[in-house]
């Protein structure tokens, strides 16, 4: 599942060589862990109800 998953990502947003980035922010450049969680993940953990707190390394029990 998880390689089907990757290779229809990389299907919509192909690397530009085998030294690009798979995952890449809005402007090309790499996801900075800081601009993730600020302006993404706790924004959709709140709305979620996920506790406060929680990370993206705890979907690794999920």
């Amino acid at each position: 599942m998880a390689v089907d998953t990757m290779k229809a990502h990389l299907r919509d947003f192909p690397a530009d060589g085998p030294e690009s980035w798979i995952f890449t922010a809005p402007q090309g450049r790499p996801v900075v862990y800081t601009h993730f969680m600020d302006g993404s993940w706790r924004p959709a953990c709140a709305k979620a109800g996920i506790p406060k707190g929680t990370g993206p390394h705890a979907l690794r029990h999920h």
